[in-house]
């Protein structure tokens, strides 16, 4: 008995940590640009469903691909992946993914 107890706990341990590190593709796409504000969209979808597009926030201390104040480099259809500042809308850092 108690060698199943063991065996249960050592398996809880391992999937734990396993479960911890998977996420979610956070990589969106670029739908549209208005002034300094981003609209953009999960980078996989599903044809039969709808999304709601997500509001990003740029300043000229946005980092932008590596640059700050890089605002004109962003383009419609370009993948990325955003940083927000805490609990805001205004993005610290966008990054070109590898797609």
């Amino acid at each position: 008995m108690p060698t199943r107890y063991w065996l249960f706990a050592f398996i809880l341990f391992l999937c734990i940590p396993l479960d911890a590190c998977t996420h979610e593709n956070d990589a969106r796409v670029v739908e549209q640009i208005v002034g300094d504000t981003l609209f953009v969209a999960p980078s996989e979808q599903q044809p039969d469903e709808q999304y709601a597009l997500t509001k990003v926030r740029l300043t000229t201390d946005t980092i932008v691909y590596g640059k700050t104040d890089n605002t004109a480099a962003i383009q419609t259809g370009d993948t990325i992946q955003v940083t927000f500042a805490k609990d805001s809308i205004v993005a610290t850092e966008i990054r070109r993914t590898n797609d």
